[in-house]
């Protein structure tokens, strides 16, 4: 699914009226209504409650004003709080305004903190408030009255918390809490492009999104406002939301499901991918373990692990169907370059190759992989310590025959890229993006959300996942199953997206049945068989 800018989404608003003849009042008339529809659907007793409308002066609070119509012609107790003078309303708001003060609406003109205080109780006593304040275009904090409004709008409400992995289905519900807060578009404060709070922001029970989801929705902390998420179609033309300009994507399951490897009823191992993992050092045999376990359950074939000799044998008890293979070593116990000559023969043979779970940083292992980059022309992930064998010189990603997947969390991609954490987390898809165009190269920049950039500049947004994650060793299982479905198939970018959104949904099954600090690495391992059977059921897929 396509996301959006605010930007963008104010083209496709402008050219749905410009070029497809779409009036704008239509538009708003559209957005009010399947708003009003969320709540008649989910709120049972809707007939009994206190609406209060808060609306600002642009077209969000035109929205809103179309919900307090509807509302009222179907007998609701409704209000309106207006934070403006009726008279700076203007354009297709305006005429929302005049129908509602036509139908005798009770509607309370808020343009100072006394008239505010005065319908303080008006908010505080609703039992639906309705956040039609701010919609796409604010910059910076909120400030004034209109942060004075959210924060009453906070404190009256006692919002209950929803997942909010991804976009809601018709099964979803408010499920009639004491107080909802219903935002149009977006919670008011929440930017739609960072989801970076400067100020105060509205904390909605739900949010009601129209067009396409702006991509703040998905970034934290502005994920946290935004409660149970819908996307409601308000008649944008179909072209327009579909425009190969909008570059910001969310990954769904449908697609996930569809991408999956398909195996013939005659396929035997050696068709399935063969993976190399090259990976471990003293005290780090766990990350190359878990990484080829990892690959072996997302459906590759045969899974060689290559590790420090004098670790091969704990590699051997811990290790099943995994074939080890002992490599040269330095006197630290990591790998050596003299490793390279017996590897030849496996690296020419690898549908995929995973590089550098536990390596460590011997400035000798680091020779060994930035020979490996240069020279193999299988396609590599490349993960922990071979993230930080490149950080002094990532251009050398440039010189690489092989295509390449590198899986930094914001720790290593801040040594990549000489960027604070800080900086990084507040731009994630910035972030991936750079890395991915700079450096040409299939970005994966781990972390809520985890963020998929393509060298084309195509983002992809990950809404799958939990706490869960914070756990060691979740990365290496990561790194295992992209390189599992490199070896099976998949293209880089497919790979990485599918990687990424089953690592997700694994921590999701898991959580049902375990506690989200009991989480690790080996339990998403286990629950792999699960999220795979759920992609066969989805996508309908058979052996051919």
């Amino acid at each position: 699914m396509k996301l959006t800018t605010a930007s963008q989404m104010q083209e496709i608003d402008r050219r749905a009226t410009a070029d497809f003849g779409i009036p704008g009042l239509i538009l708003m008339e559209n957005a009010g209504l399947k708003a009003v529809q969320v709540l008649v659907d989910f709120i049972s007793d809707l007939a009994q409650k206190k609406v209060v409308v808060c609306a600002g002066r642009g077209n969000n609070g035109g929205d809103g004003l179309v919900v307090a119509r509807h509302l009222f012609n179907g007998g609701i107790d409704v209000r309106v709080v207006l934070i403006s003078e009726k008279s700076k309303v203007t354009g297709d708001a305006k005429v929302n305004l005049e129908a509602v003060l036509k139908s005798g609406i009770p509607l309370y003109e808020a343009t100072s903190p006394d008239q505010l205080d005065q319908v303080r109780q008006e908010i505080l006593t609703a039992d639906i408030i309705i956040d039609a304040l701010l919609g796409t275009g604010i910059k910076g904090p909120v400030k004034g009255l209109m942060g004075e409004t959210i924060n009453l709008i906070n404190e009256a409400s006692q919002v209950i918390r929803h997942s909010q992995s991804a976009i809601s289905n018709p099964q979803s519900a408010i499920r009639n809490p004491q107080s909802v807060v219903l935002s149009l578009d977006l919670p008011s404060g929440l930017p739609a492009d960072t989801g970076q709070i400067e100020g105060p922001c509205v904390k909605a029970t739900a949010t009601v999104t129209f067009g396409l989801p702006k991509i703040g929705l998905f970034l934290y902390p502005g994920a946290t406002k935004v409660g149970q998420l819908y996307l409601a179609e308000i008649g944008f033309p179909p072209p327009l939301l579909k425009d190969a300009a909008l570059k910001f994507h969310l990954l769904e399951e449908e697609e996930i499901a569809s991408l999956m490897p398909r195996r013939a009823v005659w396929a035997h191992k050696g068709d399935c991918g063969r993976v190399l993992v090259i990976a471990g050092s003293v005290g780090m045999t766990g990350a190359a373990c878990l990484s080829s376990q990892a690959a072996l359950k997302i459906g590759a074939g045969l899974i060689t692990l290559g590790v420090p000799e004098s670790l091969n044998p704990i590699c051997e008890i811990k290790l099943t169907e995994v074939m080890t293979r002992p490599l040269a070593q330095t006197e630290k116990g990591t790998l050596s370059l003299r490793a390279y000559s017996q590897l030849e023969d496996l690296l020419s043979k690898a549908s995929s190759i995973i590089l550098g779970p536990g390596l460590g940083r011997h400035p000798e292992t680091t020779r060994l992989v930035e020979k490996i980059i240069r020279e193999v022309e299988a396609p590599i992930v490349l993960d922990a310590d071979g993230l930080n064998a490149i950080s002094a010189d990532p251009d050398i990603l440039r010189a690489s025959r092989a295509e390449v997947i590198i899986t930094p969390h914001p720790g290593e991609a801040s040594r990549i890229i000489t960027k604070d954490i800080a900086e990084i987390n507040a731009d994630r898809p910035g972030t991936a993006a750079y890395l991915a165009q700079n450096y040409q190269v299939v970005a994966v920049l781990k972390g809520a959300p985890t963020v998929i950039a393509s060298p084309e500049g195509n983002i992809y947004l990950n809404p799958t996942g939990n706490p869960g994650l914070a756990s060691g060793g979740t990365g290496d299982v990561l790194t295992g199953m992209i390189g599992g479905l490199l070896a099976q198939g998949l293209p880089p970018l497919d790979a990485a997206r599918a990687g990424v959104y089953l690592h997700g949904l694994s921590a999701d099954l898991a959580i049902v049945e375990k506690s989200i600090p009991g989480l690790s690495a080996t339990d998403l391992i286990s629950y792999l068989p699960q999220t795979l059977s759920r992609m066969t059921k989805i996508s309908g897929q058979k052996t051919d």
